[in-house]
């Protein structure tokens, strides 16, 4: 048996469980990588793994935690998917932005990446599980739990960046910071229709909220384009006009 190359010849378990766990640690003491033994491990034992690697016993620390990561599949499959990313967490919890990124990679829509989020994502709480599923069809639906979670702040800044579904979740719950986002969002995206959306989540209170962002337009091209789907809200729409009026070309 050597752990270092992933050989596991020799080893019976599991009768050899205790002989295994403390080669492991000593691989850890010796700062040695254990992703070659824990993928073998993954093949040929997987109970095995999870007691190695998720249970009581188990090696705390990143060189640890990031050979465990080589094997997240494996482990959620014996054990789940949360309960997994939770305990590595706690091993190293300096690990906890990157682990949160690698389950949002493999569980993109999990609802309960939006509850590990307060505790795993740095500032704003939400943008690592925002960000890794934009393009994924989840995106919206992932966007309204953070909003319903009060994750407003990377909602905001998806909103700006120009995903108008961070708007619309948004819109959901907080409609002053809506309309700041909505002029953010036509800042940089002038071409991005967001009466659409906000008038998706607000229905008859989309005229309140469209009058609130009126002012915070600061271009032609951003007035003209929110213009074009203002005719069923005309008093945000007569507001508007005004403004255009003293813009520049």
């Amino acid at each position: 048996m050597n752990l270092e190359t992933g050989d596991l010849s020799g080893l019976v378990l599991p009768q050899d469980l205790e002989r295994l766990r403390g080669q492991l640690q000593d691989l850890v003491d010796d700062g040695k990588p254990l992703t070659p033994a824990y993928e073998a491990l993954a093949t040929e034992a997987p109970v095995a793994l999870v007691d190695l690697v998720l249970g009581p016993k188990a090696p705390a620390g990143p060189l640890a935690v990031r050979g465990a990561m080589a094997v997240l599949e494996t482990l959620a499959a014996q054990a789940s998917p949360a309960g997994t990313i939770k305990r590595l967490g706690d091993l190293a919890p300096e690990l906890r932005a990157d682990l949160l990124g690698a389950a949002t990679g493999l569980w993109p829509s999990a609802g309960w990446l939006v509850a590990l989020s307060q505790r795993f994502d740095s500032t704003p709480v939400g943008h690592s599980h925002l960000e890794g599923t934009r393009t994924h069809p989840a995106y919206p639906g992932v966007c309204v739990a953070h909003a319903r979670a009060g994750h407003l702040d990377a909602l905001h800044s998806e909103a700006a960046a120009g995903h108008p579904e961070a708007l619309a979740a948004l819109a959901l719950v907080d409609t002053g910071l809506a309309a700041k986002a909505a002029g953010a969002l036509l800042s940089g995206h002038p071409e991005i229709r967001v009466v659409p959306w906000l008038a998706a989540s607000l229905g008859p209170d989309t005229a309140a909220c469209l009058y609130r962002v009126v002012p915070l337009l600061r271009s032609r091209a951003a007035a003209e384009g929110l213009m074009a789907d203002l005719a069923p809200f005309p008093s945000a729409q007569a507001l508007l006009a005004m403004v255009l009026g003293g813009m520049r070309a």
